[in-house]
Order: structure tokens, then sequence, then C-alpha cells
């Protein structure tokens, strides 16, 4: 009896530690940006927020090359957002997971780590960016690419319009640098989402470097969108149709939005709003191609207007990306410098109003204020 009350011991406790080894999730450190990522200590949180936020950012305790593995413990597999510092007088808030380094507990960024083990991520929820095409994006390459290849667009398309040779064979070399420019524009935002930005974060690199960056970024989302009326009216073609297709999405963008929008509120099930949404999308993206197709099948034949139509589409989706990351980059990035700019902007002229521009007392004694019409 006493051997298998033994027996059944040591069994459950072989159990036990199985279980608890396999509830241990490893994570890869793989910093983006780096080749290396910053490991704090943890620091006891006395303020206010305790209860809900018991330890804060230490001191940097140590560095971890990218491809050294971590432990997360089951109890530590949650996040926790904390206001890192990035140089002085600067800080983020950024996702930190509480990691396991020789029985110690410290913290380091959820970004900078890689999920390896198991079938659950438990501190990253966004999409896996720590690919071979997320590294990538994440050095200045591919940006460069883009602008090149806008750049040359759009001179082929100018050069094609005023050589007296060869324009035709110039203007439609804007085709394949756009499609190019387009299509690592795409693989971008496939690749990091909304974070093939990270290079407009004035936090991180300065105000200066991010507001060039920004309006670089506005410059080539410019000429994008010129190089096409720019190659089409330079051709020996004449009559290409191309702004259906850009118009077409806008409107059906927009129509898209108020529908789901509908659909979001309405108190029923609201799935249907939302599929009319993408129907009216589909059909407006769907009509105006056909359109710009039927108009470019009698200038270009068949085969040409395809391929022309097609590639319309291409450079419709090119702008309209370049033009919502650029929104977006403004919003996330800039929003506090122009809030602070209309901001004075309008204090400025209110106080022209309110304030006077000067004052006298005339010869009766009374004060008299002058103000700006």
């Amino acid at each position: 009896m006493k051997r298998t009350a033994y027996l059944l011991f040591v069994l459950s406790a072989l159990l036990c530690f199985g279980v608890s080894a396999r509830a241990q999730w490893r994570y890869v450190v793989d910093n983006l940006h780096a080749d290396s990522t910053k490991v704090y200590s943890r620091v006891k949180n006395n303020g206010m927020d305790s209860k809900k936020v018991p330890y804060q950012l230490g001191d940097v305790a140590f560095t971890l090359a990218n491809g050294d593995t971590l432990t997360i413990a089951p109890a530590d597999s949650g996040r926790t957002h904390l206001a890192e510092i990035i140089r002085e007088g600067k800080t983020r808030g950024k996702w930190f997971a509480t990691v396991t380094v020789k029985g110690k507990k410290y913290f380091v960024a959820n970004e900078n780590l890689k999920f390896v083990d198991g079938s659950k991520d438990w501190i990253n929820e966004k999409v896996d960016h720590h690919t071979p095409l997320g590294h990538w994006y994440s050095t200045s390459m591919p940006y460069w690419l883009i602008v090149l290849s806008v750049v040359l667009a759009f001179l082929c398309a100018i050069l094609g319009s005023k050589m007296d040779f060869g324009p035709r064979i110039l203007a439609w070399l804007t085709v394949p640098f756009l499609a190019l420019a387009v299509g690592l524009e795409c693989l971008g935002i496939y690749a990091l989402g909304t974070d093939v930005l990270w290079w407009m974060d004035m936090k991180v690199y300065g105000f200066g470097p991010a507001f060039w960056s920004c309006l670089l970024m506005f410059v080539v989302t410019i000429l994008q969108f010129v190089s096409m009326p720019v190659m089409a009216g330079s051709s020996e073609d004449s009559g290409l149709s191309y702004l259906a297709p850009l118009v077409s999405t806008v409107v059906g963008f927009i129509a898209a939005l108020i529908c789901i929008f509908i659909g979001g509120v309405s108190k029923g099930d609201g799935s249907t709003m939302v599929n009319i949404g993408f129907i009216i999308f589909a059909l407006a993206v769907v009509l105006s191609l056909l359109f710009t197709f039927i108009k470019n099948i009698k200038v270009l034949r068949p085969i040409g207007g395809i391929l022309f139509s097609l590639f319309i589409l291409i450079w419709t989706i090119g702008v309209l990306a370049m033009l919502a990351l650029l929104i977006i980059g403004i919003i996330s990035f800039f929003a506090e410098s122009v809030i602070m700019v209309v901001g004075f902007i309008l204090a400025f002229i209110l106080s022209k109003r309110f304030f006077p521009l000067y004052e006298f007392i005339d010869a009766s004694g009374t004060l008299v204020r002058v103000f700006e019409k």
C-alpha cells in the first residue's frame, strides 16, 4: 500500500512538473530596428495607480542580442502599458512583457519579442511583423527605392512629353516604374501595416527628421498622382481615360463607410448594411474600370486597353494608399504640433478681436480703445 501511494505521489509530481514545464512560453529577441533590445528592471510602483500597475520601468539592467531566448511564466502572460524614456525629456507609451532571466523578473518591450513556442501568443495581439519582409521594411532601403521609382516615373513622363524623339517609348516607361513603386508600397503595408510609417515617429527621431520625412512622402504622393496624367497626355495617343477609377473608388469608399457606420449603430443585425457597403464599393470600381476600358480600347485596341485599364487600377490603389498613409502619419505623429499651431493662429486672430490695438484718453478724459475690424 505504501509503495502504491509512493508511486502515485511520484506520478502526480511528474505530471505537475510536466504541466508546469509546458506552461512556459518561449520568445526570441527580435528587434526589427536594431541588433539587440533593452531589458529593464522592475520597480515597485508607489503611486495612486499601484493597484492597476504594480510595477514601473526601472533602469536598463542589460541588453540581449537578437536570437536570445526568453521565458515567460504563466502568471506573467499579460501585457503592461508603460512610459519608456526615449531620450531626454521624451517618453512614449509602449507595451511591455514580464520575462524571467536567471530567476529574476524584468520588462522587455513586446514589439521586440517573437513567439516561438506553442499555439497562442500571450503578449502580442498585433499581426506578426517578425518576418524577413518585416525586417527589410524596418530599414530605409525599400523607402528610397519607392522614392527613386516614383521620381524616375515622373521624369519619364515629363521627358516623354518634351522631347521630339521617342516620346511614346519614354512616356510608357512611366508604367513599369510606377508599378514597381506601388508594388513596394503595398508590400510594405502587408509586412508592417501602419507601422510602415516608423520613420515618421518624431518622438524617436526628433521633429526635424520626422518632418522632412513627412514632407518627402507628401512630394512622392504628388509626383505619383501627377505621373499618370502627364504620361497619358504626353503619349502620341489621345483621349486616354484614367481619372474615372480614382473618382469612383473614392466615392464608392465613402458610400461603403457610410453603410458600415449605419450598420454599426443600428439596433438589429447590421451585417446587411455592411454587405451593401462592400457591394457598392465593388460596383463602383468594376463599373469605372469597364467605362475606362471601353474608352481606352478605342485608342489602344483590346490588349492595350485591358493592360492600361488594369494599370490604372494599380495606380489608383497606390495613390489612395499613399494618401491614406500620409493622413494616418500626420494624425499619429504630428497631431500635437498641428493642434498647437492651429491654436496659436486662432489665439492670434481672436486676440485682435478682443484686445485693442492701442488706447488713448481723448480731450474729454474718456478712455478710447481701438480694435481691429
